[in-house]
């Protein structure tokens, strides 16, 4: 066993060796004692007279385990132990290796007095830090000064006794690798990424370093010089790409909800054969809350982008067009008759107006037939007798070929002949106050009007002579106007029975600035409508909203307009008011294609409005586009470096 070490070919060396250099002293070449029973050999070598006899030398695989996991567990204790020392590895790194290096330099350089090595002098400044007083003054530096690595392991074995030391080669790759975890959790992302990136790909190379250089000056910098390489190899890897980065920054300001929704108009815009891009989606949710329409700029005006969105721009015209014909013909067939419809339109509005006037009079019918027989007596009558006004139209009555016969049985001094007359004198009146007639005479008209108020209150006051069922008859009369007909005849009901221009009447229905209220209306007034003719309601609608598009999709200097379906669905709902009308109105058709279907199609729409015009490049694309360009190996490895413990990157070298 005495040559188990090493073999000499000199069995008796002439004279010692020198001191002077040797690192390890003078070597005694004296027979070697006897060695006790190897227990942790785990080879053989080919000196015959080496045997291994002993098996149980050999770790069993649950002893490897074991091994492992206490490895693992003591780097765990010590790279939490040595986080809060990160500060001071890096002062004592930055404080040690310029000194090491100068010395390395010196010795080289051959400037350090004879017979002395840089370590010696690396030795001798270790002492006299050491030796600093440990007083007041000693205590206060101590303040003033970041623990170390060194420090911290101090502290730890004080308390809990010595780390333990891995016995096998998985061992040590364990506990370099629980080092390295605690120091890479630090910074933003993913967790186990990050522990894979910074933690256990880096702990690894780091070890395989050593052990290829291990023995050698180049361990401690292998070992750090491959932990930095391989995170920041793993960083670069993982680094958000430039449209990573842009992207982050376009969606800034954008919720979840924000992109689900935007995810279901893209769908439902697909559906209906208007393709969106996710900026003009996103846009649309958001209201233009994000920077993605200045992104699908950017992208459309560099020549690989504009290679893929210029088509489909171009396809857009056509495609909303299809889109939006086929939602009209939910509404109501094509005609190629328009003029046709303005003039059932007109018909049904008059029709409208007639049948309230006879719901009116319908109910107010038996208080009329129950005055009728009345008389007024001779001296009640005489103040409506002199009037010039009720002579005309008592003659006129009298004369009337349709309504004479009717009152020829009855006296002139009769509720009936009186309520007849007086009817004829309020609408000679108003004929005669409009100034566009030709027959316009103001003074008249005041006459007319005078007396006929004046015969009605004289006939239906009891005490004047008048009948109490004409009074009644009268009133109700008048609150049914001012309900029932009025309303009709003031609003798109009553300019719809002045024309037979459908477009005036669709301007009726749908107005352009419509008044508060005027969703109720519209409403109302498609189903009297449809009570008329079922037909009339939808083709106006159609039409108006055929106009509308056919408006909005003028063709431009530079071909069709792109931009016609956001223009159109703003042309017919361009405010709060106008989009309710026109969803009531479409909700009141008979059989009606469900308005929630015509407004997601304007919502579609809409959408292509939020792309931006591409143009020249602003300060933002230009800011993109050079970023496109920059470096990013260096900021990678930056990065790795910040989030790997200084300590553990630079190996086993003195940081104290």
């Amino acid at each position: 066993m005495a040559n188990i070490y090493a073999q000499f070919d000199d069995p008796a060396p002439a004279a010692p060796l020198p001191t002077t250099g040797n690192p390890y002293g003078q070597l005694d070449l004296s027979p070697l004692p006897a060695l006790p029973a190897p227990k942790n050999i785990y080879a053989q070598f080919d000196d015959p007279q080496v045997t291994i006899s002993d098996a149980s030398a050999v770790p069993s695989t649950w002893d490897a385990v074991k091994d492992v996991a206490k490895s693992a567990g003591t780097g765990l204790v010590k790279g939490i132990a040595h986080l809060p020392a990160m500060l001071g590895d890096l002062e004592s790194a930055a404080s040690y290796y310029p000194t090491v290096w100068a010395l390395k330099g010196a010795e080289k350089a051959g400037l350090l007095p004879a017979g002395t090595q840089a370590s010696d002098l690396d030795a001798t400044l270790a002492e006299f830090k050491d030796s600093q007083p440990s007083g007041p003054l000693g205590s206060i530096e101590r303040a003033f000064t970041a623990p170390t690595s060194s420090d911290m392991d101090k502290v730890v074995t004080a308390v809990a006794g010595p780390y333990y030391q891995p016995q096998t080669t998985p061992g040590r790759y364990a506990e370099t690798i629980g080092e390295f975890l605690p120091g890479s959790a630090m910074g933003g992302g993913s967790i186990a990424g990050k522990a894979l990136r910074f933690g256990v790909l880096p702990a690894v190379a780091s070890e395989a370093a050593g052990d290829a250089t291990k023995g050698t000056s180049l361990e401690p910098w292998a070992r750090g010089a491959a932990a930095i390489a391989t995170g920041g190899i793993g960083s670069l890897a993982t680094r958000p790409t430039f449209i990573d980065r842009t992207l982050a920054r376009a969606t800034r300001g954008a919720t979840e909800a924000d992109l689900d929704q935007a995810k279901a108009l893209m769908h439902e815009a697909y559906n209906r054969g208007v393709p969106l891009t996710s900026a003009e989606a996103l846009q649309a949710v958001t209201n233009g809350g994000t920077g993605m329409g200045r992104l699908q700029r950017l992208v459309e005006g560099v020549p690989e982008g504009s290679a893929v969105t210029l088509p489909i721009m171009a396809r857009r015209p056509e495609d909303v067009a299809r889109a939006v014909g086929s939602t009209l013909d939910t509404i109501a067939p094509a005609t190629d008759q328009p003029s046709m419809i303005g003039v059932h339109g007109q018909e049904a509005a008059q029709g409208t107006i007639d049948q309230v006037n006879q719901r009116i009079n319908r109910a107010t019918r038996p208080f009329y037939h129950a005055a009728e027989s009345q008389i007024l007596s001779p001296q009640d009558f005489d103040p409506i007798a002199r009037d010039p006004a009720f002579q005309a139209s008592l003659r006129r009555l009298r004369a009337d070929e349709v309504l004479g016969p009717s009152y020829e049985h009855l006296p002139d001094n009769s509720i009936a002949v009186v309520d007849a007359v007086s009817k004829d004198m309020r609408a000679r009146g108003q004929a005669l106050s409009n100034a566009a007639n030709p027959g316009f005479q103001p003074e008249t008209s005041a006459a007319y009007s005078r007396g006929a108020t004046e015969a009605r209150d004289i006939a239906r006051d009891p005490a004047r002579g008048g009948s109490p069922d004409y009074g009644t008859a009268l009133a109700m009369q008048a609150q049914g106007r001012r309900d029932l007909l009025q309303p009709v005849q003031a609003g798109p009901l009553g300019t719809m029975a002045q024309t037979t221009d459908p477009l005036a009447q669709t301007r009726a229905l749908f107005p352009v600035k419509p008044l508060e209220g005027a969703p109720a209306e519209t409403e109302d007034a498609i189903r009297r409508l449809n009570a008329q003719n079922p037909d009339v309601a939808p083709a106006l609608t159609r039409q108006h909203l055929a106009t509308s598009f056919a408006d909005a999709s003028k063709d431009l200097q530079s071909g069709p307009n792109q931009f016609s379906g956001a223009k159109f669905a703003t042309a017919v709902t361009a405010n709060p008011i106008q989009r309710d009308v026109l969803m009531r109105g479409i909700a009141a058709l008979p059989q009606p294609p469900r308005a929630e279907d015509v407004f997601r199609l304007l919502g579609v729409l809409r959408a292509t409005g939020f792309r931006e015009r591409p143009g020249s490049l602003t300060s933002y694309n230009n800011e993109a586009i050079r970023e496109m360009g920059a470096p990013g190996a260096l900021g990678a490895v930056a990065e790795a470096g910040k989030t790997l413990r200084p300590h553990a990157i630079l190996g086993a070298q003195k940081m104290q």
